[in-house]
């Protein structure tokens, strides 16, 4: 009998708002309690899989500024890079997809810290 061993890592994007803040799991989509009355719409990043792969995690610091008419990210700015280029677009793209509610705020800084967690076994 032969036995296949696939092992896949699951994806754990971490977003942290403010230090200690954000413990636990969110479910893709959940804003977060303590911006539930600021944001309508915010969108995790899509973490490579093939940067999860080989180990790639990094921690950043973005600031986003708000179009006060309509809510809109009108400008995501790196303060402090993940080190990696491609994790500081991905998290850029993702954050400039993100919504506040008319006239709630007008920038935000928000840390996110990409890092693998867990694995999965398939055996066929």
């Amino acid at each position: 009998m032969q036995h296949r061993f696939r092992v896949a890592a699951l994806v754990a994007v971490e977003l942290v708002f403010l230090p200690g803040s954000l413990m636990g799991e969110m479910r893709e989509g959940e804003i977060p309690k303590q911006f539930q009355g600021i944001l309508s719409y915010a969108p995790y990043p899509k973490y490579p899989v093939d940067l999860v792969r080989r180990g790639i995690r990094g921690h950043g610091l973005f600031r986003l500024s708000f179009d006060s008419k309509t809510g809109h990210v009108t400008e995501v700015k790196v303060l402090n890079s993940t080190g990696y280029v491609i994790l500081d677009e991905v998290a850029a793209k993702a954050l400039l997809q993100w919504k506040a509610r008319l006239g709630a705020i007008s920038s935000l800084r928000v840390p996110i810290t990409f890092q693998p967690a867990g694995f999965t076994r398939v055996v066929h």
